[in-house]
């Protein structure tokens, strides 16, 4: 089993990549880890129990990532930094931050995908506010990987009059691996930009609560 311990490990750790990131972070759990390393061929070679493929032809041309493979592999989010996609129903990763990525990309690609990543498990900080019940929230930030950005975006629907998202990044944050964020997270109520935030990492460290009213 290579640097696995024994056959059960194995089996534990190789169905978290099948699953979601709770199912991730109970492994760590149980392993008393905190990071996550892996190539990301090792999750794009592989089908989901579907037989959904990692990749597809796009319409403009070359091959791009899946959504229908990334809904059904949640943890597959961890191949685009830990961003949801609200467009396509892609939860976000809430728990886990890449602190660590390759100067190296998938060949073939549309989209721009590290070779190697390495993750760290973060408390995450919550942020929360009021808005209209089913109002869909989009919260975003810039997200540097290497010699590229991208807009790492999370989601979630109001209910109740409330809603609630955990984050794993901090603002103006570089984990000097190659992994930096920007200044501020935008948090839009449909099409509309209803706040910026500033998270510091000590509020991601510590799992605290922090306000998005409207202002």
């Amino acid at each position: 089993y290579g640097h696995y311990t024994s056959r059960a490990t194995w089996d534990d750790t190789q169905g978290a990549w099948y699953a979601d990131e709770a199912r991730m972070l109970g492994v760590l759990d149980r392993h008393d880890a905190s990071y996550v390393m892996f190539p990301s061929v090792a999750l794009m070679s592989r089908a989901t129990p579907r037989g959904t493929l990692s990749v597809k032809r796009s319409s403009r041309g070359g091959h791009v990532l899946n959504s229908a493979f990334l809904r059904e592999v949640p943890i597959a989010a961890l191949l685009l930094g830990g961003s949801g996609a609200e467009a396509f129903g892609v939860p976000h990763i809430a728990r886990l931050r890449p602190i660590f990525v390759d100067r190296s990309h998938i060949p073939g690609l549309n989209t721009t995908v590290p070779e190697t990543w390495v993750y760290e498990r973060v408390a995450g900080a919550t942020l929360q506010g009021a808005a209209p019940e089913g109002t869909r929230v989009l919260v975003s930030l810039p997200l540097r990987l290497r010699t590229f950005e991208r807009r790492w975006e999370a989601w979630t629907v109001a209910r109740d009059g409330r809603w609630s998202l955990t984050v794993p990044f901090a603002t103006s944050w570089d984990s000097h691996g190659g992994v930096a964020t920007g200044e501020r997270y935008t948090v839009a109520y449909g099409d509309a930009i209803t706040a910026q935030l500033v998270v510091p990492e000590e509020s991601v460290r510590a799992g605290a609560v922090l306000d998005a009213t409207v202002r």
